[in-house]
């Protein structure tokens, strides 16, 4: 697919038809497929690139920034928060790609978590074969 970013209408993004008709172009084949994404476009489209992911194993994205488009940490972060690692490729300039990647990697992050995403993957802790939940009960108690 094209895309056409102008910073004076950053509300434009992929539509849900927009996925699906890649969708359907890809979906019978066995290999592998990337879908390339424009980065700055990305999170406000998330749901319906969130639904794509988790239709098969297959399926990745490739993010991409054009020279001139703002990309920012913190949506990569939300990307990489809410995707495993495997399923995204990121084709960013410096020092954007640098400072995601310093952020990213650091241990004690908070992360931020698309409701629509899948929390087993954050609180299931890796090599084990168990799950870590810790209940929290609310503040105020009706008396």
């Amino acid at each position: 697919w094209l895309t056409l970013y102008v910073q004076q209408t950053p509300n434009k993004t992929y539509t849900e038809k927009m996925i699906h008709d890649m969708y359907e172009l890809v979906k019978d084949v066995p290999q592998r497929v990337t879908f390339p994404v424009r980065a700055v476009m990305l999170r406000q489209a998330w749901p319906h690139f969130s639904w794509l992911l988790n239709i098969s194993d297959r399926y990745s994205l490739t993010l991409w920034q054009g020279s001139t488009d703002p990309v920012t940490i913190e949506d990569l972060l939300f990307v990489r928060d809410n995707t495993r690692p495997e399923q995204v490729y990121y084709d960013i300039y410096d020092p954007v790609l640098s400072q995601f990647k310093e952020i990213a990697l650091k241990e004690k992050r908070k992360r931020r978590f698309y409701p629509g995403g899948n929390l087993i993957d954050y609180i299931k802790p890796q090599d084990l074969n168990a799950m870590y939940i810790k209940w929290y009960s609310s503040l105020y108690e009706d008396r």
